[in-house]
């Protein structure tokens, strides 16, 4: 939760400040998305029902975030995360676990095509936890064998399915999707467990994702995931619009992107040691001080 409120923070300090710049980069991109769902309101006052912190404290674990878009996804995976801790739990040593995962991962398909799309955040969570339950469980009886061309086979197909579009292109690389009625969701969740697969098969990536820099990367992305959406639409569109005066479309997008990933990486070290330390010690203190009572 001091994440998120910091994260919901940021967002709502950004519409605040009237920094939000996405609705007039739409013409640039051809994409209206970004401007017509999120941050597309006018901000509550800072301590409101319709404010960041009733957003993040409430909003963000029942609803979603209306101030932080990418932490609308906190309540399914603090849920989805309790299921899988149970999974774990009890059905460890349990040698047909596997039959039940492909069924709980289908059935969590269905359910995200025929009732809403984000039940399959399950199946993917799951998928990930199956992965790791293959290379990395005690119990097993058997393990992979590891091999450089399963990862170079993997590798390429985790590329393709990855990159599926979201629509259906009747033309190009992807116009096979159009014949198959499969969300692209699923596309991008075998992707990722392809690359999954590749990576393990990869003493070189493994060796590179297991470095220090990596190490340090990964002990500030619930920072990354909180703060990142406030410099987007604020500092990357901006540096968009100045860009593109001087620049060529492409030129501006990847120094944009370049320059936001810069300021994200710093800008989430300083949340995650200084701000969210603190938010994080006084938690502490209040729950140790309720367990007291």
């Amino acid at each position: 939760m001091p994440m998120v409120l910091i994260g919901c923070l940021l967002g709502w300090g950004v519409m605040k400040l009237n920094g939000v710049y996405p609705y007039r980069i739409t013409d640039l991109t051809y994409s209206s998305n970004y401007s017509e769902w999120f941050n597309n309101f006018e901000a509550g006052r800072l301590l409101s029902g319709d404010g960041p912190i009733a957003d993040a404290m409430i909003n963000a674990f029942i609803k979603s975030a209306r101030y932080n878009a990418p932490l609308g996804t906190i309540k399914y995976i603090w849920l989805n995360g309790f299921l899988l801790l149970c999974l774990t739990k009890y059905l460890s040593k349990w040698k047909y676990r596997e039959i039940l995962y492909a069924i709980l991962f289908v059935y969590s398909y269905y359910l995200g095509c025929k009732v809403q799309y984000e039940h399959f955040y399950f199946g993917i969570m799951l998928l990930g936890m199956w992965l790791c339950d293959y290379y990395y469980s005690p119990f097993h009886t058997w393990k992979f064998k590891k091999y450089k061309y399963k990862a170079l086979i993997f590798g390429i197909i985790a590329l393709i399915l990855i990159a599926v579009p979201k629509g259906s292109p009747a033309e190009g690389f992807y116009h096979w999707v159009c014949y198959f009625k499969i969300t692209h969701y699923l596309y991008w969740a075998l992707g990722w467990g392809c690359l999954v697969i590749g990576i393990e098969n990869s003493c070189f990536i493994r060796k590179v994702i297991e470095s220090k820099l990596f190490q340090k990367l990964g002990g500030i992305s619930f920072a990354i995931f909180a703060v990142h959406w406030p410099v987007v639409i604020s500092l990357s569109c901006y540096l968009m619009l100045v860009f593109i005066r001087h620049i060529s479309y492409t030129k501006a997008v990847l120094a944009s992107m370049l320059i936001s990933l810069m300021v994200i990486i710093l800008f989430s070290y300083l949340v995650q040691y200084v701000v969210y330390e603190y938010l994080f010690k006084i938690e502490g203190k209040i729950v140790e001080r309720l367990e007291s009572d």
